[in-house]
């Protein structure tokens, strides 16, 4: 396969661990997924267990469902920890006056290791 060709191909496997190891960081069952994401929960496991690839419907929806970026699940920009997409996510949505209120408690994490 030349350099092109390798451009837009799918590593289908590393798709589906990182939908369960997103999922688990969550704390969420594969039927949970499946409900947020409208699919079966046998279409979940069938995929996360690598037995099963996805159309483009389907990992829009889990993309969805489990709010994260496409391109985090399809293992691009790989720069951080799938935990630190999430957080940067939740964090995103916070106003300056609710990361106000959270950056004492990150501040008081960091000095109890230290």
């Amino acid at each position: 396969m030349d350099k092109k060709e390798q451009r837009y191909t799918l590593d289908y496997k590393l798709l589906a661990e990182r939908v369960k190891e997103f999922r688990h960081i969550q704390g969420i069952s594969q039927q949970t997924l499946a409900e947020r994401a409208d699919l079966a929960t046998t279409s979940v496991a069938q995929f996360e267990s690598n037995r099963k690839q996805i159309n483009l419907q389907t990992f829009v929806k889990l993309c969805n469902a489990l709010d994260v970026d496409a391109n985090r699940l399809i293992g691009q920009n790989t720069e951080s920890t799938p935990i630190d997409s999430i957080i940067n996510g939740l964090l995103d949505k916070l106003t300056e006056k609710e990361k106000a209120l959270l950056y004492p408690i990150l501040t008081g994490i960091i000095s109890l290791r230290e």
